[in-house]
């Protein structure tokens, strides 16, 4: 190991890299300005000091400046800066959170810098510490539960503290509130740097032990030496404070051991004065009697928990458990918390003050109405209906007990996510959950409401209970803080439209609770919040776009049959429709049409279209409320639509259709589900502020490079093996780009693949918005790690939706559901019981083999579940990764990284799922191939809402840039970007520009259109040079050494396009090409696709005989295929503009995916001159390229007409010529 730096150099190196005006890292206007002293912590090794910006305009940071970083600094460096970076993402209030990070080789120096928060909590008057801890007991209680929860999470992420002293504690108070004061655990770089030392000192003699051992013995400035070492665990003693030399010295329960202390200096005082005595003892104790004398510091200390009046039973136990002497049988961090949360309630009355308890009870409203199908219907918790005058005294008394010891917690999203139904917005204003004994009941303040609607008086003094979810359901909110225990409270019935009964008393405010739970420790940044307040949106969006499918009706009249006629309730409709006013802006004509006319949508898109009725639960006062859909549901075919608002169906489960009800699509059903699990995913989202400004404004830290290459150089070229590199380097955020064909999944699974090399012991979760575009990528990566998962050192595991059935997903890829990899332990055990057999030496063995193999076969539930727990590698869509939260009861059981692909194609809302699940992120996709599905519906439904008057929906159409902005969450992290820049950690995005799918003149119409660039070859997107081989193939004729041809329909009378959309006469076309092709009767998947923009026509040519090998562009991309032929339908003139003439095939991300599937030969059929008059400036410069690269065929006379009659010359070489008509015959069948 090199020398240590001297003193004058080290500031002399902070200068030049800090605080000059030149200074390598200076924020913009000027270097930073040094706070307070340098603490040189290791002479010549690690120094630590605060910075302040040159403006104040951010908050302080702390650096620690590692030096000599080509030896043992950089080690500690790169492993510290991942252990702070997986902290900042569990975004916990009691841990750092580090806000930049360097290596630099250059300077042979690496920082790591944090969020100054506070000050030393040891350079606080202990005498004003107890005063606060005496006037805000609760809140001190809370904070040291914090404390033990953070470091829960710690021991939950492998990270041990090793130095949890006074000194490692820091004290955030505002002086106007000291009631939010907060404690924070610090000085994480200690972590790595003295498990390292520790394991490489050579002995007492080594020039590093004495710097090691000072760490730990030196007291912070004015802390008496007896009361620092008080902090030490008694099996630190023989390496500290004798001469033995230990191996390890990482114990989670040393930890536990310091924060006992100072639990025990917060609730009864310092110990230097409360135990005088044995702290003298312990300050004149020669160094060989001090571990004696510690000991009996710490046994006097355990004996005055036992016997104080001053501290909660339940919180002394807990302390008396963590200062246990012996290791083993010290409490861990996990089971100190937990006791902590179990008893929370117990111990935070007995911290109230006497007279409180004398107050009036606050006031707490139910609603019986809204309670029948909650809570008596759905979970029988009373006997009689809670809407007549018995059952509303048994709800009251039940909510008595189930609410005794409930705990006030907030939800920043309220109820959304953890309940279906009602106005997105109601169920936002539920933000006040109170945890009971079942179940978790989430309130809003009491209002007065105008005959208009407005809202005329909130009443703090009044909680109403709105929503409820069982407590199994909701385990963010079990695990919230902060919390307080409501107290006692009065329950009292409210009908809705009725003025609520306070019995004439004046009630406490709910406020006093309320603001104490809220925290400021989610958004704290303005570019954080616009962007879940965007997020917010678009799921309130998705959700009254998906209320909108919901209709009443009522029962018209039987027909002969089964078959009944429902009828569409329009005075219901338009009363439920006005309670919500971004519904009633959503349900416009033109947007929401009538009953009948809906169904006949359904219709068109599937003949055996299914619908849900259920009964109408209209209030007392006559006001629809939202249908449930989960209860005794009529599952009915639709069979005709009769007129606009009538349609008849046909039951199918024999019950009985409800005379007046609510009907919406089967297929919603999933819909919603999903919606509540977006809604989940926000609502973790927002308490992980790390991971929301990373959102917003991607950076990452630049790890060192360990020099792990792929070993497969040759299947990367191009920026490949760059790329590898970024992926691995840049931490915790990462995005790529890749256009078509330019290898993304390749260097995916090479990068993962190397990761596991690297990441022992590490999970990772590899999502997709779809089932199609995670099992592509799953097949790449099963690929590179055949080898480690057939010997079963690695387990690879693909989570499916129960009702989904495991053929749907990829052959490859099916075998790797947790029923499937159980049933495969299974037989190996038994097959290895049965070799076992053969050889045993006696009957007693082989029984017992044999009752080992049958106990397996026994536990395959079990064992199913350790599989999900335990699995390396988790293939599940962003759905199914939402499901995993609600499965999952351990916060900090995260993914160490993360990989979304196609995350330009999902909503945000969906990405966010699989994001919340991880503290390392990879975003992979393309922002110029399709998009969030629909978007441009909510773009046009915003741009409607200039003229509604209601303020929400002014604030919504005021807002719109930055929903829209935000919508496009995967192309926002690329604005600006110059492709061809290499990804830094100021913009950790990368761009593939070597596409290696198709001939060059293939790629050319979508490269320039899409792709632009100012070269000579009109963009930056290039052809790798070993694609360049033309298909071979000579039928039709046009075909003959032109890889890119458009067949053009302009003058066939036959090719028109009829509504909805279809054109007959293209497919009569692509029949009888496929034919001349010679591959009607090729079945294998990449040999053929047909692509077009529109179902209708998708069916029409199936019915030609190309069933399986159709496709729309939706449902294509991510595929290829040998050769592909574009059916683009659309051919008349139907007025003004680009939409109403060619449709969504005016969508740039459509035509670019439609143009870039095919390998060896693209056909493109339709009407040229339409597209090229109505389709806009991307369609002509498609064309252009057509002309530029390819053939331009008129489909009557099939003689070529533009373009390039010969693109290469004739293939001479004899061979070739061979295979190519072999590969011909073989297409043919022959």
């Amino acid at each position: 190991m090199d020398e240590p730096l001297a003193e004058p150099d080290v500031e002399d190196q902070i200068k030049d890299l800090f605080t000059s005006g030149r200074a390598v890292y200076a924020p913009e206007g000027g270097g930073w300005e040094l706070d307070g002293a340098v603490e040189h912590v290791i002479d010549g090794w690690l120094t630590r000091f605060v910075l302040r910006a040159p403006h104040g305009e951010e908050p302080p940071r702390e650096v620690s400046l590692f030096h000599g970083v080509d030896d043992l600094a950089g080690e500690l460096w790169d492993h510290e800066v991942r252990n702070l970076l997986r902290l900042r993402m569990l975004g916990h209030p009691a841990l750092p959170e580090i806000v930049d990070g360097r290596f630099d080789k250059t300077n042979r120096v690496a920082f790591i810098m944090t969020r100054k928060v506070g000050g030393p909590l040891a350079e606080q008057d202990w005498a004003d510490v107890r005063e606060w801890v005496g006037r805000y007991p609760v809140v001190a209680f809370e904070q040291f539960s914090l404390l033990v929860d953070a470091l829960s999470q710690l021991h939950g992420t492998r990270i041990v503290h090793r130095n949890l002293t006074l000194g490692a504690i820091r004290l955030a108070m505002e002086p106007s509130r000291p009631e939010r004061a907060a404690l924070a655990l610090t000085r994480f770089e200690l972590s790595a740097l003295l498990k390292n030392l520790l394991h490489h000192v050579a002995g007492p003699g080594d020039h590093r032990s004495q710097g090691v051992r000072e760490l730990f013995l030196a007291p912070p400035t004015d802390v008496p030496p007896a009361r620092h070492l008080a902090y030490l665990a008694p099996e630190t003693h023989p390496s500290l404070l004798g001469k033995v030399r230990v191996r390890r010295l990482d114990h989670g329960s040393t930890d536990v051991f310091g924060l006992g202390v100072l639990g025990w200096e917060l609730f009864l005082g310092a110990v230097t004065e409360l135990l005088p005595e044995e702290c003298t003892a312990v300050d004149r104790a020669p160094e060989e009697r001090l571990p004696e004398a510690l000991a009996a510091l710490h046994t006097a200390m355990r004996r005055a928990l036992t016997t104080t009046t001053g501290v909660p039973r339940r919180l002394r136990e807990v302390l008396v458990d963590m200062l246990d002497p012996s290791p083993s049988g010290r409490i861990s961090s996990f089971d100190a918390a937990a006791t902590l949360q179990r008893h929370w309630t117990e111990i935070t009355l007995s911290f109230t003050p006497v007279e409180q308890h004398d107050e009036k009870p606050r006031l707490l409203a139910f609603m019986p109405e809204k309670s029948v199908q909650t809570v008596y219907e759905n979970r029988g918790w009373t006997d009689h209906r809670p809407d007549t005058p018995e059952g509303c005294r048994e709800l009251q008394t039940f909510l008595e007990d189930e609410l005794r010891q409930a705990q006030l917690v907030h939800s920043p999203s309220g109820a959304q996510g953890f309940v279906h139904g009602d106005s997105p917005q109601s169920q936002a204003e539920a933000e006040w959950a109170l945890i009971g004994n079942q179940a978790v009941w989430f309130c809003a303040f009491h209002y007065d409401e105008a005959i208009t609607g407005r809202r005329r008086k909130v009443h703090k003094d009044t909680l109403v209970i709105k929503y409820l979810v069982d407590k199994r359901y909701a385990d963010d909110l079990l695990t919230a803080w902060p919390r307080r225990s409501i107290g006692k409270v009065d329950l009292v019935p409210f009908w809705v439209g009725q003025t609520l009964d306070k019995g004439g008393e004046q009630r406490p405010s709910w406020e006093e609770l309320t603001k104490a739970v809220v925290t400021e420790r989610a958004v704290d940044h303005q570019g954080s919040q616009k962007l879940l307040r965007s997020y917010r949106f678009m799921l309130e969006y998705q959700g009254v776009a998906l209320r909108a499918r919901q209709y009443p009706y009522v029962l018209a009249r039987s027909e002969e049959g089964d078959a009944i006629v429902l009828t569409q309730d329009h005075e219901r409709d338009r009363r439920w429709l006005h309670g919500d006013p971004l519904l009633t802006s959503y349900a416009q004509p033109g947007r929401r049409p009538p009953l009948g006319d809906f169904a006949r949508q359904l219709l068109t898109e599937n003949e055996w279209a299914r619908v849900t009725l259920v009964e109408d639960r209209t209030g007392r006062d006559g006001h629809p409320t939202d249908p449930y859909f989960g209860g005794r549901a009529v599952e009915a075919r639709l069979k005709v639509r009769l007129d606009a608002d009538s349609v008849q169906i046909q039951p199918l489960n024999g019950r009985q259709v409800p005379e007046r009800g609510w009907l919406r699509p089967d297929e919603d059903r999933g819909t919603e589900i999903q919606l509540r699990r977006e809604a989940r995913g926000l609502d973790s989202l927002a308490h992980k502020p790390g991971l929301v400004r990373i959102l917003d404004a991607p950076e990452a830290i630049e790890l060192r490079n360990r020099g792990v290459t792929s070993r497969d150089q040759s299947e990367l070229r191009g920026k490949g093996q760059t790329i590898v590199s970024n992926m691995l380097r840049f931490h915790p955020f990462y995005a790529l780009q890749g256009p078509p064909g330019t290898g993304k999944s390749t260097v995916v699974a090479k990068a993962l693949r190397d990761f596991l090399e690297m990441e022992h012991g590490s999970r990772v979760l590899v999502s997709a918005q779809s089932n199609d575009a995670l099992d592509q990528l799953a097949e790449k990566i099963l690929k590179e790690l055949r080898p480690r998962i057939e010997d079963r050192s690695l387990l690879a595991l693909r989570e499916l939706s129960l009702s989904q059935e495991r053929e749907e997903a990829r052959s490859p890829v099916r075998q790797l559901t947790a029923a499937d990899i159980v049933d495969d332990l299974v037989k190996h055990i038994v097959r290895r019981v049965e070799l076992g057999c053969e050889g045993a030496p006696g009957e007693d063995e082989k029984r017992l083999m044999k009752r080992w193999a049958d106990l397996a076969g026994d536990t395959k539930l079990e064992l199913i579940e350790r599989v999900k727990s335990g699995a390396d590698i988790v293939f599940a869509t962003c759905s199914i990764a939402g499901k995993l939260s609600e499965e999952v009861s351990d916060p900090s059981d995260m993914f160490d990284w993360v990989i979304i692909e196609e995350a330009a194609k999902a909503w945000p809302t969906e990405v966010v799922m699989p994001l919340v699940r991880g503290v390392r992120w990879t975003l992979v996709g393309d922002y110029q191939q399709l998009g969030p599905h629909r978007a441009q519906d909510m773009q046009s439904f915003l741009e409607g809402l200039a003229a509604h008057e209601h303020d929400r929906i002014q604030a919504h159409f005021a807002n719109q840039d930055a929903y829209l902005d935000h919508l496009h969450m995967f192309r926002r992290f690329f604005e600006g970007h110059d492709p061809r820049r290499t990804a830094s950690a100021r913009r950790p995005v990368d761009v593939l520009v070597t596409q290696f799918r198709m001939h060059p003149d293939i790629a050319a119409p979508f490269a320039r259109a899409f792709y632009p660039d100012a070269g000579p070859t009109g963009t930056f997107l290039t052809s790798d040079p070993f694609i360049d081989q033309i298909h071979g193939r000579t039928e039709p004729p046009y075909v003959t050494n032109a890889p890119l041809v458009w067949l053009d329909t302009a003058r066939h009378d036959g090719c028109r396009d009829t509504p909805y959309w279809g054109n007959e006469g293209e497919a009569e076309l692509i029949d009888d090409l496929v034919a001349r092709l010679g591959l009607a009767h090729r079945t294998d998947p990449g040999g053929l696709v047909v692509i077009t923009p529109y179902r209708k026509q998708a069916g029409i040519l199936e019915a030609k005989g190309l069933r399986g090998r159709v496709h729309t562009v939706h449902s294509f991309q991510g595929g290829e295929a040998e050769v592909v032929i574009v059916s683009l339908v659309r051919s008349a003139v139907r007025g003004e503009g680009t939409r109403r003439n060619i449709g969504h095939t005016a969508q740039p991300e459509v035509v670019n995916v439609m143009l870039s599937r095919a390998r060896q030969l693209l056909v493109v059929v339709g009407d040229l001159a339409h597209f090229e008059q109505y389709g806009g400036a991307d369609w002509g410069t498609v064309i252009q390229a057509f002309r530029d690269s390819g053939v331009i065929v008129d489909a009557v006379t099939e003689d070529i007409t533009g373009g390039r009659r010969a693109v290469l010359p004739p293939q001479r070489d004899e061979t070739s010529e061979d295979a190519a008509g072999a590969m011909a015959a073989e297409d043919a069948g022959e």
